[in-house]
């Protein structure tokens, strides 16, 4: 077979391809992953992993690639025996002292991957179940006066914190130093001062 012959080939898109709609749920995402091959979803062929072909014969990343099509960018597009290969491999380098992890390359891998905060379908899909499992049993009684509830610092606010049982009765309290000072030996219990003065004593 010729070099343009294979080329054509390796251009072909299969029927039903390219896919238009990306993952929306984890469970699709871990089959995706968990065949034997991995399948490009822009043509619809099979291979153990999508770095080269993506680049070569779709002009397109894999970054890219997992942006489309809702992909997690932390998982690596092979599949599975491919990756546990890859982890077996780096695994051994990384016991071995062959390799060794440093704060620099994780600072560097991190500033690497897009920001994941424009959440992709799967992930909106896993928040909204941790919500939901968080939201069990609950009724929502208390979500609903605390939205009710006025806002600090507001009249409503300070009329409210007024009528609160403690703050009743209370003139007794608020007109007790009225005419009256703080001797020295009252401030210096009330600041914890003989508390130093005493283990200076005892020392």
């Amino acid at each position: 077979m010729s070099h343009a012959a294979r080329a054509k080939r390796a251009r072909k898109v299969l029927p039903g391809y390219p896919v238009e709609t990306p993952f929306g749920t984890p469970e699709e995402v871990v089959e995706y992953f968990s065949r034997d091959k991995i399948t490009c979803l822009l043509c619809g062929k099979q291979y153990r992993t999508l770095g080269v072909h993506l680049k070569a014969i779709h002009n397109t990343t894999p970054d890219e690639y997992r942006s489309t099509y809702g992909l997690p960018y932390t998982h690596g597009l092979s599949c599975s025996e491919t990756t546990e290969i890859h982890a077996a491999l780096a695994k051994e380098k990384y016991e071995s002292g062959e390799w060794v992890a440093s704060k620099e390359q994780a600072s560097l891998a991190r500033a690497g991957l897009p920001n994941q905060r424009g959440r992709q379908p799967y992930r909106k899909v896993l928040a909204d179940r941790n919500i939901d499992k968080m939201n069990e049993g609950k009724t929502g009684e208390a979500a609903a006066r605390r939205k009710a509830a006025p806002k600090r610092g507001t009249p409503e606010f300070k009329e409210l914190m007024r009528q609160r049982p403690q703050t009743k009765n209370n003139s007794a309290i608020k007109g007790y130093w009225k005419g009256r000072t703080q001797t020295d030996e009252h401030v210096f219990r009330r600041t914890g001062r003989h508390k130093k003065a005493l283990s200076e004593d005892k020392a």
